[in-house]
């Protein structure tokens, strides 16, 4: 039986890509169309005793860095001044996804954070898929205070907990937690939300979820999409634009999982 607690997740939009091909999200499909990117962090308030951050946050310098065109909404510091009154410092748990370059960029600026983050995922840090090595910056994470889950860890802290879900990346993780309106859970594989609520023109092939169209092995990123179904009353995921123009989470804004 699940305790639910008085959290509240409250997104922090960073930066965006336009044109970005749709891809990206409807494997195997779509790749002429495009879509727009956001990309930020998720704080979680209400946890007594802590702040707590899930991913980074993302710079426009380091997409740039990597070939992709973006836009800056406000730098990361500044836009976390401004949804939580907080500085980098404060942040005393960051989580992290998993370590694709903008997810874990700025890690090294929260210095007195413990940062939280799949052994596996840090294996593959440091050797990474050949299709996938552009996307791994082993610096971004060298002298931060990591701290390795193998797994899935409940009550990381009360009504807070880690689920193992592999598929975009070996050691990928999301982050599910118990509000009193209802299980929230930000997904730790690169979505939007038409991959947990596939068209209807996809369904004949996609009846469930769709798989991402970055993926280290699209059975595991399948699976894990479908247990985060299972899990969740509410889903986050981390590139959608909707999932930061929505507001707070949970509200009536955020639609529940069907």
């Amino acid at each position: 039986m699940r305790n639910f607690y008085p959290y509240k997740i409250i997104p922090i939009p960073v930066c965006f890509s336009k044109g970005v091909s749709k891809g990206l999200c409807t494997y195997l499909m779509d790749y002429e169309k495009t879509i727009v990117s956001y990309s930020g962090s998720f704080y979680v308030s209400g946890v007594e005793g802590h702040h707590i951050l899930v991913d980074s946050g993302p710079t426009v310098e380091d997409f740039k860095l990597k070939g992709i065109p973006c836009e800056s909404i406000t730098p990361m510091p500044e836009a976390l001044k401004k949804a939580t009154g907080l500085e980098p410092q404060d942040i005393d748990i960051l989580i992290l996804t998993h370590l694709h370059h903008d997810h874990c960029v700025l890690t090294k600026m929260y210095k007195s954070a413990k940062v939280i983050v799949q052994k596996h995922e840090e294996d593959s840090c440091y050797n990474p898929p050949a299709c996938y090595k552009a996307l791994y910056n082993s610096e971004y994470i060298e002298g931060a205070n990591l701290s390795f889950v193998n797994g899935d860890v409940i009550n990381l802290f009360p009504g807070i907990h880690l689920l193992y879900t592999p598929g975009h990346t070996v050691g990928g993780q999301s982050v599910a937690i118990d509000t009193e309106g209802g299980r929230v859970v930000i997904c730790g594989l690169c979505c939007w939300d038409l991959n947990f609520n596939p068209p209807e023109e996809l369904r004949s092939l996609w009846p469930e979820v769709l798989v991402p169209g970055i993926h280290i092995d699209s059975q595991e990123a399948y699976e894990s999409l479908l247990r985060i179904k299972k899990e969740a009353d509410i889903i986050i995921t981390t590139h959608d634009e909707k999932s930061y123009k929505r507001g707070i989470c949970p509200s009536s804004k955020w639609p529940r999982v069907e």
